[in-house]
């Protein structure tokens, strides 16, 4: 049992860390193309300094802890998927993939009403962008539903 509560933690922590790094890849190759379309050069030094800047400024940098704001709103989400599991047979991977979803819309469209539409992610500011958050939100609950969904060989999880 506390074996398995362990997994599930480790998988979340690891689902979180995929969420944040692909806000920051994608933060980051915007700003990439925005300095190439200025004509500014992009070096593969430049293209890491700019990652890691984002990666870091977004884990520990800012006013705001956001991905805090996003383990929050995932662990409801996720616990909420844990409960409905047992009642819904469906894939636990897509589950978890659409609680990831549910957590950028929650953070990109729900939680801006509350602080007078302002972003808390500065990539969320278009439509595309929000739909690029959710599909990462999907992404980070897809690979926690495949690990902790697994049945182990005398167990179901």
């Amino acid at each position: 049992m506390v074996r398995k509560i362990f997994k599930v933690i480790f998988h979340f922590i690891i689902a979180i860390f995929i969420m944040m790094f692909l806000i920051a890849a994608h933060s980051s190759s915007l700003n990439l193309l925005w300095l190439s379309s200025m004509n500014m050069p992009v070096t593969v030094s430049t293209i890491i300094d700019v990652f890691y800047g984002d990666f870091r400024g977004l884990l520990f940098g800012g006013a705001f802890p956001v991905p805090v704001l996003i383990a929050l709103i995932c662990l409801i989400l996720f616990l909420l998927t844990g409960i409905l599991r047992r009642w819904l047979r469906f894939s636990p991977v897509l589950m978890y993939a659409m609680s990831g979803v549910a957590t950028f819309l929650v953070v990109t469209v729900v939680l801006p009403l509350g602080f007078n539409n302002i972003d808390l992610i500065a990539n969320a500011r278009t439509g595309i962008g929000k739909s690029l958050l959710c599909l990462f939100g999907a992404a980070a609950g897809a690979y926690f539903g495949f690990f902790v969904g697994r049945p182990k060989d005398d167990e179901q999880m």
